[in-house]
């Protein structure tokens, strides 16, 4: 056992095991290291063990870790923002159950470390998702098979719903891949980890550097700046929201098929090029020499897997995938993955559960699937009354945004209001207000410069999840974005 005595720390999540100086017991030899740093299990806190199995991630003493460590406080310091306003935030988004809870910094040897403490994932019912999309653990990968399509809709649900409060906090991942996400043995969750290679941006079109390395996932535009690398070779690289939108999509597509995406020799421009010119994925001739020889019978197995798909799924991979190859801005957007993959799960009579916090409870009822809000019949116990109240909901909101917009009224005056109304229609008010603030973020964006029509096409989107008219969308577009 080593003893760490922590110089400084920022809090970001949880602050009732820290005090102004104290000190963490850590086994003396880290369980897992990547290329940013090592990791260890806690063993107690100022000689008390946590209450929850927490681990310690050191970054090594590199040119990395300034940018690491850059990276992982200005996320915290936006988290904090967001705990504060929602005490029940982890709950909330389970894939973010990755994030710090505290960032610190330590004197090791005469050299400066630094790192942060996060939860052990082991310890929630967890396994890298690597073990099943990489590696072909058999065992893992068996109890991964055995999954129904509504659980595996339901953790590629929660996995944007993290990605989409990340797009809102500003911050790009930027190493999306199958060692940076831990799947649920039981319960259906996928969690991100290893944010130490983000990045925290201003605006949807900033292109921030980061230390990137070869991976199946990553977009081809960063596959096309590491060209002639070394495999395991890291080096600068520009990132977006929309390469980190590649990776995402195929996340989903190897959660819902337990397969890879693309079945080609290699991922080469050239490659990629005359696959885009020549097929429409996820179609291709296993004859053709781009195909990964040897794979017939898997690739065959997966365009089976493939068909049994939801057909919005399908719908939303097919243009992220053709029209997203090399046109980064047509990849499904994080708001409208959650959406569609909420909508589908629905569909079933069933609603999206959230995963028992902090520890894995199978049997526990609120990982059940449950009936879905839309076949509970109104209070009044008429339908016609419940798409009454949706109408009557509808032209508030159209009044209300326009009010907004003008400046005479606030969201937060309304509050009560959008409450009331929201219930009676059998909508989550907190949710709606969400997207209704998501709404007015996008507007604001929109009226700083002439919009593009993918911009006006997602203002419209958002628009609707908002409860928002489109005559009223467009309204406000030729009165203010023009």
């Amino acid at each position: 056992m080593q003893t760490l005595e922590i110089g400084y720390y920022q809090s970001v999540l949880d602050k009732s095991e820290l005090a102004d100086h104290w000190e963490i017991s850590i086994e003396d030899h880290s369980f897992s290291h990547g290329g940013f740093g090592e990791i260890f299990h806690i063993i107690n806190i100022d000689g008390v063990a946590p209450e929850q199995p927490l681990v310690l991630k050191l970054f090594f003493n590199n040119k990395e870790q300034e940018h690491c460590f850059d990276a992982i406080s200005q996320l915290g310091g936006k988290v904090f923002d967001q705990v504060h306003d929602n005490k029940n935030f982890l709950e909330d988004y389970p894939a973010l159950r990755a994030l710090p809870l505290c960032i610190f910094g330590v004197e090791i040897d005469g050299i400066e470390r630094d790192g942060y403490v996060m939860y052990d994932l082991a310890e929630m019912d967890l396994i890298g998702f690597d073990k099943i999309a990489v590696d072909y653990d058999e065992d893992a990968y068996e109890e991964f098979e055995n999954h129904d399509l509504t659980w595996r809709l339901t953790a590629a649900y929660h996995l944007v719903r993290g990605f989409h409060m990340l797009e809102k906090m500003r911050f790009l991942h930027a190493d999306i891949s199958a060692d940076n996400i831990f799947i649920g043995k039981k319960e259906p969750m996928a969690v991100i980890l290893d944010y130490d290679s983000g990045a925290v941006i201003e605006s949807k079109d900033d292109t921030p550097s980061t230390f990137g390395k070869n991976q199946p996932w990553l977009a081809p535009e960063i596959l096309f700046q590491l060209k002639g690398m070394q495999k395991k070779g890291k080096a600068l690289v520009d990132v977006n929201i929309y390469s980190d939108r590649w990776a995402v999509a195929n996340a989903i597509v190897q959660i819902l098929t337990s397969m890879q995406a693309l079945y080609l020799t290699d991922l080469s421009e050239e490659t990629l090029r005359r696959y885009s010119k020549s097929y429409q994925w996820p179609k291709i001739d296993t004859s053709d020499s781009i195909f990964m020889e040897g794979n017939e019978e898997y690739y065959e197995e997966f365009i089976e897997r493939w068909k049994e798909l939801p057909e919005p799924v399908r719908r939303e991979l097919d243009y992220t995938f053709n029209k997203g190859m090399f046109n980064p801005q047509c990849r499904t957007s994080y708001g409208r993955w959650e959406m569609i993959l909420r909508s589908v799960i629905q569909q079933n009579g069933l609603h999206v559960p959230l995963p028992t916090p902090h520890t894995s409870s199978a049997g526990n009822n609120s990982a059940k699937p449950k009936p879905s809000p839309k076949n509970v019949v109104n209070k009044t116990g008429n339908v016609e009354d419940l798409e009454a109240a949706k109408e009557e909901l509808n032209k508030y909101m159209d009044v209300l945004v326009m009010d907004i917009i003008s400046g005479s009224e606030k969201i937060e005056d309304n509050k009560f209001f959008i409450d009331m109304r929201a219930q009676k229609a059998e909508v989550n008010p907190d949710e709606l207000i969400s997207e209704l603030k998501d709404f007015i973020e996008m507007f604001n964006t929109c009226r700083k410069h002439k919009p593009s029509q993918f911009e006006l096409k997602n203002l419209r989107y958002q628009g609707s999840r908002a409860f928002i008219s489109l005559y009223i969308v467009d309204n406000i577009i030729d009165r203010y974005c023009k």
